[in-house]
């Protein structure tokens, strides 16, 4: 750690701060050194200072209004800030830690008294920057299965489990006057794409299909994967003759995407229901009414529409 630590000392008197200079660098350490608090605050603004030293007594800002001002910083909590102070009355030593220092040492400085508080300093920031790490890695990981819980891990899209809200949440805004509908798409000879050419090929057709969809509706609709090779497109403040044209766009969108790779036809298509949110039925009710008229689609040769 030694080579490599930025320490911040903020003093005033030449002669102290030459002294702390000193010893910092003989230890490797990167140091800055400013003689006011103001010049400081500019500094911690552009770069963070894992190590302060910190007098007290400065020109115009005191070294506790730094320290306040410090830990109000985003992640102001970071620094470990030793303060340096000739006082040891009971009162001001409880004054410095509760302006948000870590710790004090007394003045006149000591270099043997130093390097023993510079090396506990050390080892408190190895441990504060551990904890931080595994609470950063734990907070990833929280955000990774909130992720995974809604949504489809090879497409981005938004899974089954939230569809059941989501169309709930359209029938009641259709129950207000403003209608919606649902697209629902099944591919055509999926299957033959995984039998023939892996499942490595059919992955990348689905993960085609959804960049397909994503580009062919408006951005405040939603997608979602729903398993397999099913997807289902939740269009709000459309009729169902509107849905129906936004429908033919992407059917002909993911015929022509999936079957143009180098020139070769795969065969697969998209069969598509159209089913209207009215407010007239319940969200089962309207995905009842899009899978049956995929069902449709499909029982008429697929690469159809049907509503």
């Amino acid at each position: 750690m030694a080579d490599s630590l930025k320490v911040l000392v903020v003093e005033d008197d030449p002669i102290t701060r030459q002294i702390l200079v000193r010893v910092l660098i003989d230890r490797g350490y990167e140091v800055r050194a400013l003689g006011s608090a103001e010049e400081a605050m500019r500094a911690c603004e552009e770069c963070t200072y894992p190590l302060l030293f910190l007098d007290l007594v400065l020109p115009g800002a005191d070294g506790f209004e730094f320290c306040r001002w410090l830990r109000a910083m985003p992640e102001g909590d970071r620094p470990l800030v030793l303060v340096g102070t000739a006082s040891e009355h009971p009162d001001d030593l409880k004054k410095i830690l509760g302006a948000g220092a870590d710790d004090y040492i007394r003045k006149p400085y000591r270099r043997d008294l130093l390097e023993i508080r510079l090396t506990i300093a050390e080892e408190r920031i190895k441990q504060h920057e551990t904890r931080r790490l595994l609470e950063e890695s734990l907070r990833q990981e929280r955000e990774r299965l909130r992720y995974l819980a809604i949504h489809d891990p090879l497409t981005g899209l938004r899974n089954r489990a939230t569809l059941v809200e989501s169309i709930q949440a359209a029938v009641d805004a259709a129950g207000k006057g403003v209608p919606g509908a649902i697209i629902y798409v099944d591919l055509d000879h999926f299957k033959s794409v995984n039998d023939t050419f892996g499942h490595a090929a059919g992955d990348q057709l689905l993960t085609t299909v959804a960049l397909v969809l994503k580009k062919g509706v408006r951005t405040g609709d939603i997608l979602f994967r729903l398993g397999g090779d099913e997807f289902c497109v939740l269009l709000h403040a459309l009729d169902l003759s509107e849905a129906a044209v936004v429908a033919e766009r992407l059917r002909v969108s993911v015929s022509h995407a999936v079957n143009s790779s180098e020139g070769k036809s795969c065969g697969v298509a998209a069969s598509i229901g159209v089913a209207a949110i009215d407010g007239s039925l319940s969200g089962d009710g309207v995905m009842g009414l899009a899978d049956a008229a995929v069902y449709r689609a499909k029982a008429a040769g697929g690469n159809r529409i049907e509503s």
